[in-house]
């Protein structure tokens, strides 16, 4: 119930099915992206470290790492999912 919609966050002013964010800011982000690939979020707003664990939802199971499995809030960072499928990014504040 802390969490909410912020699309704006991952770039997605308009609310299309491209990509989703879903956050509590500052502390947890669900990034779903439908068509994989890479994505900004604007963390400028946070601070400390995150983690970074990707969950496949084709399969479910455990969260996977894969490329940076942290990045420093205080500014945009980029995100890359591990293939072109749709990948869920956990980011998690350490």
């Amino acid at each position: 119930w802390e969490m909410k919609s912020a699309n704006a966050l991952v770039g997605n002013k308009r609310d299309d099915n491209s990509k989703y964010c879903f956050a509590k800011e500052g502390e947890v982000y669900l990034v779903f992206l439908s068509e994989g690939g890479d994505t900004e979020i604007d963390l400028s707003a946070a601070s400390g470290n995150f983690s970074v664990k990707w969950f496949n939802p084709r399969k479910g199971g455990n969260l996977v790492t894969h490329g940076n499995p942290s990045i420093q809030g205080g500014d945009l960072r980029t995100i890359s999912a591990p293939s072109p499928d749709d990948w869920l990014a956990v980011i998690l504040k350490e």
